[in-house]
């Protein structure tokens, strides 16, 4: 009896020690992806951000980006998204579904951490009613895992603005509701083929923000969805910011 026990024993042993080997390569390669995943977003922004006050542009205060070159890495490049008082600044990509950037970071290479992406249902030119775009919530703090901090109010009122950038031009938005929600949410609907249909679901969408911003867009409105993984288990739930468009900077 003792010597059953014990052989039980050993291998509980054995097998918990596997365990502990296998979560730790794991581990290692999580934060060796994580690692790669910044520094090529840190090498992008250093190459392709034009320094404030260049001697060929008069400063205004916001980014400059040589777009030629992000194109040159990536033909799928639709704009620069960057939130002031956050971590997130990224070029937006748009690919043939919505399963082709989850893994690839923006030159292409396989990363957990993946790159933000348009819906490759919404239109390119951020025209349509409403575009969804889509980051994963990084446990290292990187892509979109800053929405949440929109849930608290104080940090949520202080920074109000999402921009993005393209060829000539800064599209300003103003953030109007924040929620943490599912993906069954009609924030995600994108068809609204009228404005007594978008009406409906711009209340909707402002009725269902966890503060109360004072913004209510109008039928002419562009909207964006911001989205992102709540993650902890919980498979459908996300963190979702909503702007609307108030000024477009002409460069």
């Amino acid at each position: 009896m003792k010597k059953t026990y014990r052989i039980l024993t050993d291998i509980l042993v054995v097998l918990l020690v596997g365990v502990m080997i296998f979560s730790g390569y794991k581990l290692i390669s999580s934060l060796n992806e994580y690692r790669k995943g910044r520094a090529e977003y840190d090498s992008i922004r250093e190459e392709m951000l034009i320094p404030d006050g260049a001697e060929e542009y008069a400063s205004d205060g916001y980014l400059r980006f040589d777009y030629n070159g992000l194109r040159r890495v990536n033909p799928d490049f639709k704009c620069w998204i960057d939130i002031p008082g956050t971590a997130i600044s990224y070029p937006v990509v748009q690919g043939p579904d919505n399963d082709y950037y989850l893994r690839r970071t923006f030159s292409g290479q396989w990363n957990v951490g993946g790159v933000i992406f348009l819906d490759y249902n919404a239109l390119g030119d951020l025209n349509a009613k409403n575009t969804l775009i889509y980051g994963h919530r990084m446990n290292d703090g990187s892509m979109f895992t800053d929405l949440r901090k929109f849930l608290d109010r104080s940090f949520a009122q202080q920074n109000r603005e999402v921009h993005l950038y393209r060829d000539g031009e800064v599209l300003i938005y103003t953030i109007f509701s924040v929620s943490k929600t599912d993906v069954y949410c009609d924030c995600y609907q994108m068809v609204l083929p009228d404005d007594a249909t978008f009406a409906c679901w711009i209340d909707s969408q402002v009725s269902r923000s966890a503060i109360d911003f004072g913004i209510v867009p109008d039928v002419d409105d562009r909207i964006i969805t911001l989205s992102t993984c709540v993650g902890s288990g919980e498979d459908t739930g996300r963190y979702v910011v909503q702007a609307v468009l108030t000024d477009v900077v002409q460069r």
